[in-house]
């Protein structure tokens, strides 16, 4: 798990200084106090506090929500290509700029509260930024605010923040516009590239990364990025990647390990899971309601809208192993997260409570792998691939910097193309044409794989209406990949 950054803050950003969000209780707050400024994950929520007001005020409400790291965007760090990271960050506000000073400190979890009760800020999983005054845990609450079951105890050993200003980066779940931008960066103006956006994404920044500087591997790649089960057409692209069954670990491993870092240094966040016995035996992957403390304990696999998640299954045990209760739950939740895009919280006297998710996924596995081998899972994945081993002694380049980051941002704010009526009486022919000629190989959800490559195509391409030549191309495409499947089977 990464830390948290707190950063003193002499001067208001300029999306504070803006904001309408902002505490009417700032005035009870010392005057004198240093601002702090912290971007984080919501990872639990708590019952609404009752404070006293300053003299005979009514009592002031404030919900208070623990912020964590966000997941994914420590890896991104360590895994940057370029150096030039303190000025491009500079220039995006998630570090210091000219109106903070120097002073910071790093913490693995801190209480946020929030004035009033607003619904919105009781949504799990959003990514906030905050500017308020740090407090240290004391038993000030304990004196204000009316316990809830022995809940302000538990919390008031966090240190807090009295936030007096906050914006929401991305929001999770159905508070989530389909097509809203998946982050709100510092800046957003975010000028269209002067170059063909998916032409350089592919070419010279996800090629590069793979083995052959393979460009049909690297489109899909592109596609996995841009895609979302949250858009009216819920164009869903989960990638299977397949080193050959023969592969040395040693190999598999270090060419999962070369392309996650790829990744990590591309998306705006990446999180990296090894799916090993070991790793899934040891703990529970789902978050879990913890009574005797009250809190929703952090797992894995509680993450932000828009997070890419690589499940690397290169790290399986050679000879095998035993899956125990808590293993056996953890390759189910991660079949229903690939498949149905829900993750089940866990809570005690339920089956779970199944939240929806929005998280693009690539798996990585020597063969057919744990997951696709698991019952009712022939094809866990959308798209499958043969992904060529990459030798030990070998390093590519990885052109990876602040362009190509811009560029698919630009991408990833691109609309959704729509359907018209022509254009889906030609998918229709075609389709049932495909049945009659190869009825071997055109499966029940062909169809529906085809609508989310084509759609996903046009968005690459910024198109804003699906047309026939991008269908043919995704046809073309689809056929080039069938064929690499059934050649890596032997026929």
């Amino acid at each position: 798990m990464g830390q948290l950054r707190l950063e003193t803050c002499d001067v208001l950003p300029p999306w504070a200084c803006d904001s309408a969000q902002s505490t009417p209780s700032a005035g009870s707050l010392d005057a004198d106090a240093r601002l702090v400024r912290c971007r984080g994950m919501v990872q639990d929520v708590g019952p609404t506090q009752y404070l006293r007001g300053a003299g005979d005020e009514a009592w002031l409400e404030q919900t208070p929500v623990v912020l964590v790291p966000v997941p994914g965007e420590g890896e991104r760090e360590r895994s940057l290509v370029d150096r030039g990271r303190q000025t491009e960050t500079a220039a995006n506000g998630h570090a210091l700029t000219n109106g903070a000073s120097a002073a910071s400190r790093a913490l693995s979890e801190v209480v946020a509260c929030f004035p009033g009760a607003d619904d919105w800020v009781r949504s799990l999983n959003d990514i906030v930024e905050v500017v308020g005054v740090l407090s240290s845990p004391t038993a000030e609450l304990d004196e204000h605010a009316t316990e809830t079951d022995g809940l302000m105890d538990v919390w008031a050993r966090l240190p807090c923040i009295h936030v007096r200003h906050w914006r929401v980066c991305v929001r999770h779940g159905t508070h989530a516009k389909w097509n809203a931008p998946v982050d709100a960066g510092e800046n957003d103006e975010d000028a269209s590239p002067s170059t063909d956006a998916y032409a350089f994404l592919v070419h010279k920044a996800l090629a590069p990364m793979l083995p052959q500087n393979d460009p049909l591997l690297a489109h899909y790649l592109l596609l996995t990025l841009l895609s979302s089960s949250a858009s009216p057409p819920a164009s869903r692209c989960s990638l299977h990647l397949s080193l050959p069954p023969s592969t040395p670990r040693t190999v598999a491993r270090h060419t999962a390990h070369w392309l996650t870092q790829g990744l990590q240094a591309l998306a705006p966040r990446c999180v990296a899971l090894e799916v090993s016995v070991t790793a899934l035996n040891a703990r529970e992957w789902t978050p879990r309601k913890d009574y005797g403390t009250n809190r929703l304990e952090r797992a894995p696999l509680q993450l932000p809208r828009g997070t890419l998640v690589v499940l690397d299954e290169t790290t399986l045990e050679e000879n095998g192993g035993q899956l125990n209760e808590v293993g056996v739950r953890n390759v189910r939740a991660l079949l229903e997260l690939v498949r149905d895009q829900t993750v089940r919280y866990q809570y005690d006297y339920t089956s779970g409570v199944r939240v929806e998710v929005d998280i693009p996924l690539i798996l990585i596995t020597c063969g057919r792998g744990l997951l696709a081998s698991s019952q009712n899972a022939l094809s866990v994945a959308d798209v499958r691939l043969p992904l060529p081993p990459l030798s030990p002694d070998q390093a590519l380049d990885v052109p990876v910097d602040a362009r190509c980051r811009a560029v698919l941002a630009h991408l990833q704010r691109a609309p959704w193309p729509r359907i018209d009526d022509a254009m889906a009486q030609h998918i229709e022919r075609d389709y049932v044409q495909e049945r009659r000629d190869h009825p071997d190989i055109c499966e029940p959800g062909t169809l529906q794989r085809w609508l989310r490559l084509a759609s996903l195509e046009a968005r690459a391409h910024r198109e804003e209406a699906l047309t026939l030549e991008r269908w043919s191309r995704m046809r073309a495409r689809e056929a080039a990949r069938l064929e690499r499947v059934r050649d890596e089977r032997g026929g």
